[in-house]
């Protein structure tokens, strides 16, 4: 049974929560507890890493210090939040999105505090580069998309689809009442 595991001669004991739950490529799966621990520590460990880079190499220039966060800092859940669930990720993101603006402020000096505190200013800074913007995305403001388009990639590989004159065998055909035909 799913809360029990079978030992030696078909006994079975109960799973305690932490037992129950897991993490699979990093996305936690099993209790709420759990799960917010386990994305506890990730974002504490993410933080770290950036801090540590950041300490390292900001003295530099601040030139240095936007082009850290711009291309290593934010890009560091991308991963994670396109894989989980966003109610379980978004406090996490939020924690995240808050250390980069704190980044970000660094890297334009004196100017950084009124910069990230004008509301105009920070919509501006938050757009895509392609849009003229500064290109620093709130992660929780692409939570929901980044989870939607990994699904979109993913769903379509779980049942048999047809490619050209022979089937593709999906992965979780299982589900195709579910679904529908692949």
């Amino acid at each position: 049974t799913p809360t029990a595991l079978r030992r030696g001669r078909g006994a079975t004991r109960a799973l305690s929560a932490p037992e129950a739950s897991w993490a699979a490529a990093g996305v936690s799966v099993g209790t709420a507890a759990y799960v917010a621990h386990h994305y506890d520590n990730v974002i504490t460990d993410q933080l770290s890493y950036i801090d540590k880079i950041v300490t390292k190499l900001q003295s530099v220039h601040s030139q240095s210090l936007w082009t850290l966060t711009l291309y290593v800092a934010q890009t560091r859940l991308d991963y994670l939040a396109s894989l989980a669930y966003p109610r379980d990720s978004l406090p996490m993101l939020a924690r995240f999105d808050a250390r980069v603006l704190q980044l970000v402020s660094s890297a334009f000096g004196a100017a950084g505090p009124s910069v990230v505190a004008d509301g105009l200013a920070l919509v501006r800074l938050r757009l895509p580069v392609r849009l003229k913007g500064g290109g620093v995305r709130s992660r929780t403001d692409v939570a929901f998309a980044a989870f939607v388009g990994s699904m979109c990639a993913v769903v379509p590989t779980m049942l048999d689809r047809s490619a050209g004159s022979r089937i593709v065998p999906g992965f979780m055909p299982q589900l195709e009442p579910r679904l529908g035909a692949g």
